[in-house]
């Protein structure tokens, strides 16, 4: 995995600063905002099909805000049993914290507002490494129902589960960097280094979808 290259390919197009500012303003416009999402799908898929200039043109603004919308859709969706945890735990504990004469009572909604808390954050871990790969997938299958297909996306993940986690560690890194950088511009910023967080990653999970593309036919044979 050349991870250089996914950090620094965005300045080898000769148009990056116009594709880098529209995108950027793109992200601080609310909902348009995730046409910036589809924009990177683009880009993923370009890096997978191995073009030289993989970074997208801004010439299809409503695929990429519809795309970005279905996979909205999607994150909320399994979002749903996180929130449904956290709103379980709140009640618990505001419950708990009225029942000052009542200590067996309180304890016994402590201990569950505290095993709640932790299955919060194995879920909240989970969905950080499996939604990466699920998004994976429907930027190769473009429908809602590619975020649900867990056979699909495991197999993505387990054909190079090394590769996977660096590329996951790596696009972490590119989204701490970008919200350090970005936060120093009065955070306006954010909107531009978000975007090059989001095509970081692209790149990344590019990369792995290639390699899986080209060792599919080896092994059909």
């Amino acid at each position: 995995m050349d991870i250089g290259r996914a950090f620094g390919y965005i300045f080898d197009d000769e148009r990056w600063g116009n594709k880098v500012l529209a995108g950027g303003l793109l992200n601080l416009v609310p909902v348009l905002n995730l046409a910036t999402l589809g924009y990177s799908l683009r880009a993923l898929r370009n890096v997978a099909a191995g073009e030289a200039r993989p970074l997208p043109a801004w010439d299809n603004l409503g695929d990429d805000l519809a795309k970005g919308l279905v996979a909205f859709a999607a994150y909320a969706i399994y979002a749903l049993p996180l929130l449904l945890m956290l709103a379980v735990t709140t009640t618990f504990s505001a419950v708990a914290g009225r029942l000052g004469a009542h200590e067996g009572l309180r304890g016994m909604l402590w201990m569950c507002g505290t095993t709640l808390s932790c299955l919060v954050a194995t879920y909240t871990l989970l969905l950080a490494a499996w939604l990466p790969a699920a998004t994976v997938r429907y930027a190769q299958v473009g429908a809602l129902a590619a975020f649900f297909q867990f056979e699909e996306v495991w197999a993505f993940i387990a054909r190079d589960p090394g590769g996977y986690v660096v590329a996951l560690l790596a696009s972490w890194l590119g989204a701490l960097v970008a919200l350090v950088v970005g936060s120093v511009f009065c955070f306006v910023g954010i909107a531009f280094t978000a975007l090059a967080a989001g095509l970081v990653w692209a790149h990344l999970m590019g990369q792995l979808l290639r390699q899986a593309s080209q060792e599919a036919p080896a092994a059909a044979c």
